[in-house]
C-alpha cells in the first residue's frame, strides 16, 4: 500500500480517515465569519449611499438639478467657454 505524506494540518485515525485539527478547524471557520462580516458590512455600506449613488449617475447635484447627464453638462459648459473666442474671432 502506498501511504502518502498528509500535511500537518490533516489528522489521520486509526481507520486512515483523515480529519481536519481543531486549530485547522478554528481557521476555516474564522476565515468564513470574516467573510460574512465583511459582505454584511459592504452591503450596509452600499444600501446607505445606494439613493446618493443613483443621483450620482444619473448626473443630479446640486449644480445640475435638472438631471442632465454630467457628460452633456461638460460638453456644454466646454462650448460656453469656447463660444466667445469663435463669435469674436
Amino acid at each position: 500500500m502506498n501511504a502518502r505524506p498528509t500535511p500537518a494540518s490533516v489528522a489521520v485515525d486509526r481507520a486512515g480517515v483523515a480529519s481536519v485539527t481543531p486549530r485547522t478547524r478554528n481557521r476555516i471557520l474564522a476565515a468564513i465569519m470574516l467573510g460574512i462580516f465583511l459582505s454584511i458590512l459592504d452591503q450596509t455600506i452600499v444600501a446607505t449611499a445606494l439613493p446618493r449613488i443613483r443621483l450620482r449617475v444619473r448626473g443630479v447635484t446640486e449644480a445640475n438639478p435638472a438631471g442632465v447627464p454630467a457628460t452633456e453638462v461638460g460638453v456644454g459648459r466646454a462650448f460656453m467657454i469656447v463660444a466667445p473666442g469663435l463669435i469674436s474671432g
